[in-house]
């Protein structure tokens, strides 16, 4: 992965709301808070977006990200509802 990817999710780190897309068909999103991140992998504090409550915890190989949105300004309904709910 480059730099810049490690740097995205050290500044995501346990902060913003975070969201990846995988590679694989059928993998769906991950959406949660990164907990840490290794040059191979990155751990999640998985949200649970039906009921927004966190959810478990979730490991993702980084070469399986395709896509990643990171939910840090306070237009998204997303970054309010971590607020409402203290997930931080």
């Amino acid at each position: 992965m480059s730099v810049s990817f490690n740097s995205i999710f050290k500044k995501a780190k346990m902060r913003h709301l975070f969201e990846v897309r995988r590679r694989f068909k059928d993998a769906g999103t991950t959406t949660g808070f990164i907990v840490d991140f290794s040059d191979s992998l990155v751990l999640f504090h998985t949200l649970e977006t039906d009921t927004f409550r966190l959810n478990g915890y979730t490991v993702v190989r980084k070469e399986d990200i395709s896509e990643y949105r990171v939910f840090s300004k306070a237009e998204y309904w997303q970054v309010r509802a971590v607020r409402h709910f203290r997930l931080r």
